[in-house]
This record gives structure tokens, sequence and C-alpha cells, in this order.
């Protein structure tokens, strides 16, 4: 294997535990938004730049347009309307329309 190859392996494992680390940073209701809001636009920068998929736990409360965490209450304003989970970012208005399941909760 060539060189070239060993550190494109590397690489991509520790952009994997990046994303992993920047994950919790998130999901961590204790943190100052200010810390969270940074880890958010770094994990969206660091999944770009390696051709990663976001976690699906946490890519439907990231912003598409702000790269903003989207905070239930906070930033985010939540409606359900004709079988669709309407998330409206507050910070810049950008919005998301996702189809409820049938079994997830209203």
């Amino acid at each position: 294997m060539s060189r070239r190859g060993r550190n494109r392996r590397l690489r991509d494992e520790r952009a994997q535990t990046a994303v992993e680390g920047l994950t919790t940073i998130l999901l961590d209701r204790e943190l100052p938004d200010k810390i969270r809001i940074t880890a958010a636009r770094d994990l969206v920068r660091t999944a770009r730049r390696h051709n990663l998929r976001l976690p699906d736990s946490i890519r439907h409360w990231i912003c598409k347009s702000c790269h903003s965490p989207m905070l239930p209450g906070g930033s985010a304003r939540i409606r359900i309307r004709s079988g669709f989970r309407i998330t409206t970012c507050t910070i810049c208005g950008h919005f998301r329309r996702l189809p409820i399941k049938d079994g997830e909760k209203r």
C-alpha cells in the first residue's frame, strides 16, 4: 500500500472521531450556547471537508442555511401541520419540512 493511502485512512479515522466528539458537545445542554454554536459550525465544516455524512440524530437539528444549532424553544420554532414537522430557525428564518412517520409521537 502506498504511503498516500495510509495517510488517507488515518485522516478519515481522525475526522470520524472529531465528528463524534463535536456531536457530543452539541448535544450537551449544560454547555453555553456560544460553544454549541461553534461546535455545530465546525461539525458541518469537518463533515464537508472529509465527505462524511452527519449523524442522523443531529442532522435535522442543524440549520442548512446558517449552520447554527436549532434548539427547540431557543433558536428553533417547531410546528406540526398536515403530517409534517416544520422546524423554523429563528436566527435566519430558514425552515425544514419533515414528514412525520406513523410511529412518531405528535
